[in-house]
């Protein structure tokens, strides 16, 4: 079981630059920097701050970065300006935010076991739906992504168990059966790291104990793409739409992935990179 303790968040600092714009891999460590490393090579960029608090990463529709910081949801631009969006509502945790079509932000909450629609202004919080568990005061990893249907798929390891479920934007919520190999995947575990989709829109989840991605079809089949010692606790992954490969944050080293796992390469490797939680791809 997964425990989340934090700070709010008020500031973040700028530290440096990356040169002439180009692709860029925003990497959230867990103390809340982000370092953005750049696909064709150039100096890093840093954003910090001093709280240890860092576990959701999304982009939105202009190309800010939203961060989940536990008890508040942060942008960040990438001249390092920031500001608070929202403050999470007593009783609850943002953990993990994508961004919607419409720019707002919905964000999963592993306090009250649900996800939440946070407008883009921050002025207003709805609940969208609230999702299953077996053990109501575990605070269970979770990830969210949104499928091509606008449909929230979350992802999450409540009760030692991974589940999947598919939520509409009227807060409809289906469990997706798991079928295939998932005998390996009960403990702390898998579904509970990073989810994207693939380039047929089937789920790609990171399975953190086992050092193992694994795609999931939209009907629940699940079949191993690549375990490797390589992927030592993989908490988050994205993918390139320009490669195709999938981006994997660890600890000290940041790796590429092609789409059926036969290849793994090193795009960054050093200290910077201290304890991902999230990445994802910055467009220039």
């Amino acid at each position: 079981m997964k425990q989340f303790t934090s700070t709010i968040v008020t500031s973040l600092v700028f530290l440096g630059t990356s040169g002439t714009a180009s692709t860029t891999y925003q990497v959230l460590n867990h103390d809340g920097s982000i370092v953005g490393l750049p696909v064709n090579g150039g100096s890093a960029t840093t954003l910090s701050d001093s709280a240890s608090s860092g576990y959701g990463l999304a982009l939105d529709n202009t190309g800010n970065l939203i961060v989940a910081m536990v008890f508040s949801l942060v942008k960040v631009m990438l001249n390092g300006t920031t500001s608070v969006i929202a403050q999470a509502p007593p009783g609850s945790q943002f953990i993990s935010v994508v961004v919607d079509q419409s720019g707002s932000y919905i964000v999963c909450d592993n306090v009250s076991h649900r996800i939440l629609r946070v407008s883009s202004s921050g002025s207003s919080i709805i609940p969208v739906a609230s999702y299953p568990v077996s053990v109501p005061n575990e605070l269970e990893a979770v990830s969210i992504v949104i499928d091509a249907a606008g449909n929230y798929i979350v992802a999450e390891n409540n009760a030692l168990t991974p589940h999947l479920f598919r939520i509409t934007t009227s807060g409809v919520v289906t469990t997706i059966s798991l079928t295939g190999n998932i005998s390996s995947l009960s403990g702390d575990s898998g579904f509970g790291g990073g989810i994207t989709l693939d380039v047929m829109g089937n789920y790609m989840v990171t399975d953190y104990s086992n050092n193992t991605i694994l795609r999931v079809t939209p009907a629940g089949s699940v079949t191993q793409v690549i375990q490797d010692p390589k992927l030592y606790r993989p908490l988050a992954i994205v993918r390139d739409t320009v490669s195709g490969n999938f981006i994997i944050p660890l600890v000290g080293v940041l790796l590429s992935v092609s789409p059926d796992g036969s290849s793994i390469s090193t795009i960054y490797s050093g200290p910077l990179l201290s304890d991902p939680r999230g990445v994802v791809v910055s467009m220039p």
